[in-house]
């Protein structure tokens, strides 16, 4: 390939932060200054074609402005002295394509800046923990108000991707663990293994779990759980509230409900339920579990769930009510759970 090539350009000062990011901080700062003018010129751009190394794509970039008072050099990027009004500089750039804005399409133009570093995060560009451009980066990359970009940030912190650190920036979410919950976490041979269901799939995918005590003790039974669980409204029921964690990250609130009469006497009544959990002490008790019934929804955490299960802006949860029955049909115990979405995979075999 002719490793010249030319072409007309029309070279806009918003070009410049397209490229901040791969240009050393005084070379930037010396572009940032020629380009103060906000001037527009049209000019012949030459770009030349670098061969790929290790780590990235190298590619030659050239602006047109007036020529500067004096040269500044970087040995890593190629510097060529200017002559008339053009510099030609060779940038490493790992950023991919310069995103093109269209100012005329019906697309605002913040969703479109939006659009580009939510494809940076999914493309992997911008990792997890990254730190995201400024406002004003990101002023001077797509020339646009400070009020544009700040909708485009808050477009990515609604959808869960981002979020903002107080006095440091925007950051990319780190992701935390994913559960991929299957009907096999309740079968027998994981309570003979001394594990309770959640437990045995945290652990069965290499995380730590452990769970802390909310509430223990009787309570009037919701209307929902009543229904549910077969006894009259307002009913007394025995409720054990946990929060479950994996890696020490807040999985999902799990609250589960009893027939008083059932439990009465045995370990589920107690902080430890013991080896295979409440519903392995159900069995022991002569209760077999024959089914399970999941409902699932999806809905936007009130505060309270936002706070303890530390979930980031946008982030929906879960509403999990499972109903395990004994072989005769009768409700043993109505579980009701609030799951973080964004950390769980709910999978199911279906049979034809």
């Amino acid at each position: 390939m002719d490793p010249w090539l030319r072409s007309r350009a029309m070279m806009e000062p918003s070009w410049l932060g397209s490229f901040r990011h791969s240009v050393p901080s005084a070379l930037a700062r010396a572009f940032s200054r020629l380009m103060s003018g906000k001037e527009r010129a049209r000019c012949d751009v030459d770009f030349a074609s670098v061969a790929a190394r290790a780590g990235g794509s190298h590619r030659l970039i050239t602006n047109a402005f007036p020529a500067p008072r004096s040269n500044f050099s970087n040995a890593n990027y190629n510097y060529f002295s200017p002559t008339a009004s053009l510099v030609r500089i060779i940038v490493q750039t790992t950023r991919g394509d310069v995103m093109q804005i269209d100012r005329g399409g019906d697309r605002a133009l913040y969703r479109q800046i939006a659009d580009y570093l939510r494809g940076e995060i999914e493309d992997g560009r911008l990792e997890q923990g990254a730190r995201l451009p400024t406002e004003t980066d990101l002023m001077e990359q797509f020339g646009a108000a400070r009020g544009t970009c700040r909708q485009a940030l808050a477009v990515l912190t609604s959808e869960g991707l981002v979020e903002t650190q107080q006095g440091r920036g925007v950051f990319v979410r780190i992701r935390p663990p994913l559960i991929r919950t299957a009907g096999d976490r309740f079968s027998r041979k994981h309570r003979r293994a001394g594990k309770g269901a959640y437990q045995a799939e945290v652990e069965n995918q290499g995380y730590s779990f452990r769970q802390e005590i909310r509430e223990l003790g009787t309570t009037k039974a919701p209307d929902h759980v009543a229904e549910r669980l077969g006894v009259r409204r307002g009913a007394k029921v025995f409720v054990r509230r946990r929060r479950m964690w994996a890696d020490e990250v807040p999985m999902q609130l799990a609250d589960s409900f009893f027939r008083t009469d059932m439990v009465k006497g045995t370990a589920i009544t107690e902080e430890d339920s013991g080896p295979g959990g409440s519903y392995a002490r159900l069995e022991e008790s002569g209760y077999r579990l024959t089914r399970f019934r999941e409902e699932l929804s999806a809905r936007m955490p009130t505060p309270d769930e936002l706070k303890v299960l530390r979930l980031g802006p946008g982030v929906p949860i879960v509403h999990l009510i499972r109903i395990a029955y004994d072989k005769e049909g009768t409700a043993l115990e109505v579980f009701d759970s609030i799951v973080a979405a964004d950390r769980h995979v709910f999978t199911y075999d279906i049979r034809a």
